[in-house]
């Protein structure tokens, strides 16, 4: 199974783009990746996790997203999910975590969300 974690970081928000199947074998990147988008001094405000070409999160990342929302929320910052498929919400959903979470529909939408 293939995967891709890509994590990009402008003024005070940080992208996290994740791609293919997010399985225990992604779960290094995958913190690797939040953690070069949140370290340093300045926080970001406004932490996205842009899972549109994701097609599948297992029950490690999820725990690593439940995780990372507590830290973020900690320095006064947002984790929202954007892009996530019908199927990928519907994880959420079943694992009883679709409350704990912002949602949007695209990156941009994301970015328009004011808290």
């Amino acid at each position: 199974m293939s995967h891709s974690v890509h994590a990009t970081r402008d003024e005070d928000t940080s992208l996290i783009e994740v791609g293919g199947d997010v399985d225990s074998a992604a779960a290094e990147d995958f913190t690797g990746a939040l953690t070069t988008a949140t370290e340093g001094p300045e926080r970001p405000k406004l932490v996205i996790v842009d899972l549109e070409n994701a097609n599948f999160l297992d029950s490690r990342t999820m725990g690593l997203l439940a995780e990372w929302q507590t830290r973020i929320k900690a320095w006064g910052g947002r984790l929202t999910i954007a892009g996530a498929r019908p199927e990928v919400v519907r994880l959420f959903t079943m694992i009883g975590l679709e409350g704990a979470f912002e949602f949007a529909a695209s990156v941009d939408d994301a970015r328009r969300h004011t808290a």
